[in-house]
């Protein structure tokens, strides 16, 4: 990037920081820091020189120290025409407002700086007509494609095959995407950096290659690829999109067949707690051949089952049965920018291990997403005392899947 636009980039992002810190959120725009360059610049360099040296205002500020008056005047102009030609531009409306991390807040300041007059409105004037995302993750492989449909952007996911399983995760899902809504994406769409490239390497380790394609009405195409490990901005864009859709039509995720591969995920990302799932299995295999002939999988005893087991992936087959046996009214909905997945639970008298096991399983596909969760338990009032013993453990899965914020349980 040229010198000056360097100037200007850290002079931007020091003065969104700035009215950040000291506007109320009614003045977070673009116009009011039109307003501070245009006449406060005095006022602005006497306030900054209060804040705390580590702020992130008076950092950045601070790069435009060494300038002399005259080219620090100059870098103030340029940074107010750059503004003043992009504040009116849909896609800054409430931008600041939104802003959430200092990765955001540079990205904002890129934008701005970059802005092109006559393509002020390029994702509109060019008309987006498909925008496609391919996950390259070999677990978490799906397609997700924002549409147009006249004036209307429609949302599309359709979760492809397993490629270990070969095992279809989720069919098609479609969702709405309102105005103010695709806004925030033509946002994050604008921020994609195509002209940075990665190795060939990163195409095959730990997955296929990834990519993203934008598709405008005039035929143009814009494509990046990746590997299993997606970009940032890209990323940014992808979580915006699934949020959307979770939020749309709920959530529809992994299906009870994959609970052994999701608990197998968490062993693997906490290797710390290999203690837990060593004893956990033990306490399993002693549920499961105690109840042996007590409990029926599909009008058999599972002593039936137990007889004709070939390999342990046979054997969790039972553990899975059993939790769907055990587990029900199963739901996931979002609230207040978090996911409550809810659940019934029984036969606690018999599989408290089993029970702990399925829990990780169902959990763990939903933390994918990075929110909160709060996963709320349901249980018979005559199991409280039984329960009790199975807190630790839930203590534990609370600090293997981070992103679970409690467990809040419901006697009935």
């Amino acid at each position: 990037m040229e010198k000056d636009k360097v100037n200007e980039l850290n002079l931007c992002i020091a003065m969104v920081y700035y009215i950040i810190g000291i506007m109320p959120e009614e003045k977070l725009n673009l116009e009011e820091i039109v307003k501070i360059l245009d006449k406060e610049m005095d006022i602005v360099e006497k306030n900054i020189m209060q804040f705390p040296i580590e702020h992130p205002a008076k950092i950045y500020y601070d790069k435009l120290s060494n300038l002399k008056k005259e080219d620090f005047d100059n870098v103030v102009t340029n940074l107010k025409n750059k503004i003043i030609k992009c504040k009116d531009d849909k896609i800054f409306h409430n931008a600041i407002m939104v802003l959430s991390n200092d990765e955001q807040v540079i990205g904002l300041a890129n934008c701005i700086i970059e802005y092109k007059e006559k393509n002020s409105n390029e994702i509109y004037d060019k008309k987006i007509e498909t925008v496609t995302i391919q996950n390259g993750n070999y677990i978490d492989d799906e397609f997700i494609q924002i549409r147009r449909n006249d004036d209307v952007l429609e949302g599309y996911c359709y979760q492809r095959k397993n490629k270990i399983s070969q095992k279809t995760i989720v069919e098609d899902m479609f969702f709405k995407i309102s105005k103010e809504e695709a806004q925030k994406l033509y946002y994050l769409i604008q921020k994609i950096n195509f002209d940075s490239m990665i190795s060939n390497d990163d195409y095959v380790e730990g997955g296929s290659a990834g990519y993203l394609s934008i598709i405008y009405a005039d035929g143009n195409t814009s494509t990046k690829k990746f590997g299993a490990d997606m970009p940032e901005d890209i990323t940014e864009l992808y979580q915006a999109i699934k949020l959307l859709c979770n939020k749309s039509i709920g959530f529809r995720y992994l299906a009870s067949e994959y609970i052994i591969e999701n608990v197998g995920m968490v062993c693997q990302d906490n290797p710390e707690y290999e203690s837990f799932f060593a004893n956990s299995k033990k306490c399993i295999i002693e549920e499961i051949i105690g109840a042996k002939d007590i409990a029926y999988i599909k009008g058999k005893k599972i002593s039936e089952y137990l007889a004709t087991i070939k390999n342990s992936e046979e054997f969790y087959n039972i553990v899975v049965a059993m939790g769907e046996a055990s587990i029900y009214n199963r739901n996931n909905s979002f609230k207040n920018d978090k996911i409550v997945c809810s659940m019934e639970l029984d036969n606690l008298g018999l599989f408290r291990a089993v029970l702990i096991y399925n829990i990780i399983g169902i959990v763990y596909p939903i933390s994918i997403e990075g929110l909160p969760i709060i996963v709320e338990i349901t249980i018979d009032k005559k199991f409280e005392d039984i329960f009790k013993t199975m807190r630790d453990d839930l203590n534990i899965v609370q600090k293997m899947i981070k992103n679970i914020e409690e467990f809040k349980i419901i006697y009935k």
